[in-house]
């Protein structure tokens, strides 16, 4: 509520006339308060106190308009006075009229260069028209001027950590809470930005003080929420969440996170409700939309679970993008005598799971080009049905009359857990290069592992695995052991060496023909949720996959075998983040397990 100047004091014990109205004020009655002023300041046009008063009454009943026109006829019987002219911006922002408000503030800037408030305001309102650039100015020159102005500090902070200047924003936050540390405003802003500056302890303590100081400051709550769940403490973050939404049931971004949370932690019906909530208060956010799809496929609810899947593209964190050409989407229509170029997208298990999706338009056009990551491309050259393969790094691509997504193919071809195509091989086994054949094996069966994913995928820390579980198992069954595992984390093994563990492919393999041609060599592949495990199963070698409590939506729930692969057997974890019953399963599973068998 705008206040009105305060009045000087009198040696006279006469009442202010006035007073009676700023009670109506003080107590918010502003309807009484309009009442009172109005036949006032027809007999006192030029009183300043009547005025601002009058205006202040029709700023908290919303009447923007007339509040304005009060302030200006105060700013102009009083134009040495900041107040008016401050009030009168705030009451045109506030009406909506953003740059008729910031006029002001120019004009009130250079007219009273030395107030600090004034130029605070206008980097506010500079902030809110998105001119950042010169709301940093404008929030500067008003710290020249109060260098311990808490508000304009916290407002300075925002606008650089929005500028991705962390550690500035940093500084600017810790400095205003040296002059204000109870306010929880500023903790709740810190500790954000701690949070985007990895400093997760630190973060976490500035979340917590925040709600501690004021606990019914909501957004200090979801954000302490959502860094529990970065932090995969979901159980945490839950409660806080519903105490959120329990006072605020349309906070769609706390729906949102609400539906991260409880499908975490298995909880799907939940997941899906808060999704579809959310979506029904904000349906243009693409983040919800996909995870519904999450969810939705998950649950194998794959008809509407594929639509919801295509917001992927509109995710600003998004990385894969279609390819710079002018083709229209393919949309499953038949193309006689035409070429469809697919385009692959994510990671590399993406583009062989759903390369089989390329058998399935070969009949419907008449050639098919897979574009691809470089080290994909001996490999998908082998598969007949596609006519030509390109790299997704070169500039000019092969010609076509059409394009589409690869992870787009099951929307089109309306794939269903019943309906999934070719979930027997449909990678061709390649004939070994020397380099990467096995030695003689004395009749033991094969069994290639693999403990690590991708480092670049966000869910690498919930589907990775000890490499010691896997020396346990080397050393508990009577078989050959080859190592699948490529990349940094092939050096889990260090010097670590074991009779049965008869070759590491870390080294050998050059790209993922080269790891086919060692699968060729292999009866069975364990391991956790990887790329390498699409291609064992493509070819349809048999494969163990080791699953987290909460798998990727392609394997879907409480089922050991896949549709997508009919040589895939699934272990899942029945406990977060253990693995221990998993490997139990495995080595009991291979006491009775047979290379004839499989």
């Amino acid at each position: 509520m705008s206040t009105p100047p305060t009045a000087s004091n009198s040696t006279s014990d006469t009442a202010d006339p006035l007073q009676r109205g700023f009670e109506f004020l003080e107590n918010r009655h502003f309807k009484d308060a309009v009442a009172f002023f109005v036949p006032l300041v027809s007999h006192r046009p030029g009183d300043v106190r009547i005025r601002m008063a009058l205006g202040s009454a029709y700023v908290n009943l919303g009447q923007f308009d007339a509040a304005a026109v009060n302030f200006l006829k105060a700013s102009r019987v009083a134009p040495e006075m900041a107040e008016p002219r401050l009030a009168l911006a705030m009451a045109l922002a506030d009406g909506g009229k953003l740059k008729d408000g910031l006029s002001v503030l120019v004009q009130t800037s250079s007219a009273l260069p030395d107030d600090a408030a004034v130029w605070s305001a206008r980097g506010g309102l500079e902030r809110k028209l998105g001119r950042d650039a010169d709301a940093e100015k404008s929030f500067r020159q008003s710290l020249a001027l109060a260098p311990d102005s808490v508000d304009t500090l916290n407002n300075l902070a925002v606008v650089v950590r929005a500028q991705g200047r962390i550690a500035e924003a940093i500084s600017l936050y810790e400095k205003a809470l040296a002059n204000a540390p109870d306010t929880a405003l500023l903790h709740a802003n810190l500790g954000n930005a701690y949070d985007l500056a990895g400093e997760t302890a630190k973060a976490e303590h500035h979340l917590r003080r925040a709600v501690e100081i004021d606990p019914e400051l909501r957004d200090a709550r979801h954000n302490l929420a959502a860094h529990l769940i970065r932090a995969e403490r979901q159980d945490e973050a839950i409660p806080l969440l519903e105490w959120v939404v329990a006072r605020d049931p349309d906070r769609w971004d706390s729906l949102t996170n609400l539906g991260v949370a409880t499908l975490a932690v298995g909880h799907t019906d939940d997941a899906e409700r808060y999704y579809r909530k959310a979506i029904s208060l904000r349906p243009d956010v693409p983040e919800t939309h996909y995870d519904l799809a999450w969810v939705l496929l998950l649950t194998g609810s794959w008809q509407e679970g594929w639509q919801e899947y295509e917001w992927r593209w509109k995710l600003p964190t998004f990385t894969s993008r279609r390819p710079s050409t002018d083709l229209p989407e393919w949309d499953g229509a038949d193309m006689p005598g035409g070429t469809l170029l697919i385009y692959a997208e994510q990671g590399f298990g993406d583009c062989i799971q759903f390369a089989r999706y390329a058998l399935l338009a070969k009949r419907r056009v008449s050639s098919v080009v897979l574009v691809c990551p470089r080290p994909l491309l001996r490999l998908v050259r082998t598969i007949p049905e596609i006519d030509a393969v390109a790299a997704s790094d070169e500039k000019t691509l092969p010609r076509a009359d059409a394009q589409v997504a690869v992870m787009s193919l099951p929307l089109i071809f309306q794939t269903t857990p019943d309906t999934v195509p070719y979930p027997k091989a449909y990678v061709p086994r390649p004939v070994p290069d020397s380099k990467i054949r096995l030695p003689n094996h004395g009749g033991r069966p094969r069994i290639g592992i693999v403990w690590a994913g991708s480092p670049d995928n966000k869910i690498d820390r919930q589907r990775n695995c000890d490499v010691a579980h896997f020396k346990s198992l080397i050393g508990s069954v009577d078989a050959d052991f080859v190592s699948l595992q490529v990349g940094p984390r092939a050096q889990d093994l260090g010097d670590w060496a074991h009779p049965r563990l008869i070759y590491n492919a870390d080294g050998n393999v050059g790209d993922f023909l080269d790891t086919a041609g060692l699968i060729a060599q292999l009866d069975l592949v364990v391991g956790v949720d990887t790329a390498v495990m699409h291609l064992a199963a493509s070819m349809g070698i048999p494969t163990w996959v080791m699953l987290p409590y909460m798998p990727d939506y392609r394997w879907l729930l409480g089922r050991s075998d896949s549709p997508w692969y009919k040589c895939v057997r699934l272990f899942r974890q029945n406990e977060k983040g253990v693995w221990d019953q998993v490997f139990t399963d495995i080595i009991r599973s291979l006491t009775d397990w047979s290379p004839a068998a499989s």
